[in-house]
């Protein structure tokens, strides 16, 4: 097979049933296969990526457990939608096996930094080099730092929260398609919360900006975060 040196395919294979919804974090060398093709400079972005995007997932997840839905965090974002259904995506997200090979001509599309596959090959989804741009995609490390604030920009703005986006979009991960884009900038994640609860747990968004606030309010900067 010819490949296309200038994109990386995540993979799902899951492993274990997923109803239960909190998972440990797996080690690299069990969740993540390689592609020779890969480059270590890729791989190593994308391992250190895939444990930000883990530690999100489960702090989001220890969070709620730890403080329920009456925690006004977890309101902002998921209004009154059922915190079990939100547990339950964070824990399929976090149960996940992949792996990369690199393949396909897509990623020179403009502002293209990954897709995925469809009925082509309905378990991967493309990562393209516009995810590797440090301009385009922080690390979670840059989360708060100098007095940023997420909620100024779009969850792809950290590579970390960019891949929830990503797997949300892969049917072994979300097979009836339930969490879908319902409002993707702050603004309109938080008014999806506060109109519709059962809308904003079924919004991709809101996941990936509740995981960011979480971590923020409770690791980077508590307890305020950097909103």
């Amino acid at each position: 097979m010819i490949v296309n040196q200038s994109s990386i395919i995540l993979a799902l294979g899951l492993t274990a049933a997923v109803a239960t919804p909190v998972r440990r974090q797996l080690p690299p060398s069990t969740r993540v296969q390689m592609h020779s093709s890969c480059s270590a400079s890729q791989k190593q972005t994308l391992n250190k990526a895939l444990d930000d995007m883990n530690k999100l997932t489960i702090h989001a997840t220890k969070r709620i457990l730890d403080k329920t839905y009456e925690d006004p965090v977890y309101q902002t974002y998921f209004g009154n939608g059922e915190s079990a259904t939100v547990v339950g995506y964070y824990g399929i997200l976090t149960a996940g096996k992949v792996f990369f090979s690199d393949v396909d001509n897509k990623c020179s599309q403009p502002g293209w930094a990954g897709h995925w596959r469809g009925e082509v090959a309905p378990l991967e989804t493309v990562i393209c080099p516009l995810s590797f741009n440090t301009t385009a995609r922080k690390p979670l490390s840059a989360l708060c730092q100098d007095g940023d604030r997420f909620s100024q920009h779009k969850t792809n703005y950290f590579l970390s929260s960019d891949l929830m986006h990503r797997l949300f979009h892969v049917p072994l991960i979300n097979p009836e398609e339930r969490v879908d884009h319902y409002a993707s900038n702050y603004t309109e994640v938080t008014a999806l919360a506060a109109a519709d609860g059962d809308k904003a747990e079924h919004n991709q968004d809101s996941y990936m900006y509740f995981a960011l606030d979480a971590y923020a309010r409770d690791d980077v900067n508590p307890p305020n975060g950097c909103v």
